[in-house]
């Protein structure tokens, strides 16, 4: 194995996801460049890697996808900036003429972000300015975090549809993630709440917080806050009393306490029969 942490599409999805963060928190030219040429290049792997976990492998079977992903203008872009990228320019197959790119461009400019600060009297905002990519489509310029998230919903929910997610806890939290807030995708409170009970079981932390401040803000469930304290108690972060709402008492904390240390196989059995869609 050539790649030790790349052995599925799901270590290669993940990939993405960290190639993308890194490209759009990097806060200078030259950097962003290279995370956004690392982001296409894994993009456009998603492809072969899917071929390869599905066993697809004549080129007649293969056609149809590359038809579909050919007609997502993003993915295109994505593809022709990691094959100029890697070969200088890009050519007809083994041919020797050079092909122009559906992507016009790349360019460096500058773009508004808002910056968050921690103080004493809770979160400060900030409006600045940042280094920023844009790429230059057919149809006009698309900065680099619409990019690089369209693409990333792309996929995620291209596995979805083939059954590709297996029991990853991280894989199943983002989706779960993309269902409740409709990232991406159109919200679905019953996807959203399977996908994150399922990554919570497994023992995701980042599950486990989103699913207690759904049941803590009563977010398209009936609101629990002993559940929601709990499952807070789960994930070893316990939520300072000071940031909790004023409707979080000292009773709520005992009481999740005292769950938390008895929650079994059983309690997660339960939870889904309640919350989940029959």
């Amino acid at each position: 194995m050539l790649t030790p942490t790349l052995r599925s599409i799901r270590d290669l999805i993940k990939k993405l996801d960290r190639e993308s963060r890194r490209a759009y928190q990097a806060h200078n030219d030259t950097e962003k460049a290279d995370h956004f040429y690392n982001f296409c290049v894994t993009a456009h792997s998603m492809k072969d890697f899917f071929f390869e976990e599905m066993g697809i492998i004549s080129e007649a079977d293969k056609q149809p996808f590359r038809t579909m992903w050919n007609e997502d203008s993003l993915l295109v872009a994505a593809s022709e900036i990691a094959n100029a990228s890697k070969h200088l320019v890009l050519r007809k197959g083994t041919h020797k003429d050079i092909q122009k790119p559906k992507t016009k461009s790349v360019m460096h400019g500058e773009g508004d972000f808002v910056r968050l600060y921690d103080t004493n009297g809770g979160t400060k905002e900030e409006l600045v300015s940042l280094p920023e990519l844009f790429v230059d489509l057919e149809d006009g310029q698309i900065p680099l975090y619409e990019f690089v998230w369209h693409v990333e919903h792309y996929w995620y929910v291209f596995i979805e549809t083939y059954d590709l997610i297996s029991d990853d806890g991280e894989i199943l939290c983002r989706l779960g993630s993309m269902y409740h807030n409709g990232g991406g995708v159109q919200k679905n409170i019953g996807k959203a709440l399977d996908y994150l009970c399922r990554s919570a079981e497994l023992h995701n932390k980042d599950a486990l917080n989103e699913l207690g401040g759904i049941f803590l803000l009563g977010q398209d469930v009936p609101q629990n806050i002993v559940l929601a304290l709990t499952l807070y108690n789960l994930v070893e972060t316990q939520k300072k009393i000071d940031v909790l709402p004023n409707f979080v008492d000292s009773s709520h904390i005992a009481s999740a306490q005292n769950r938390a240390r008895e929650w079994n196989q059983s309690n997660w059995e339960e939870l889904r029969r309640n919350i989940l869609p029959s």
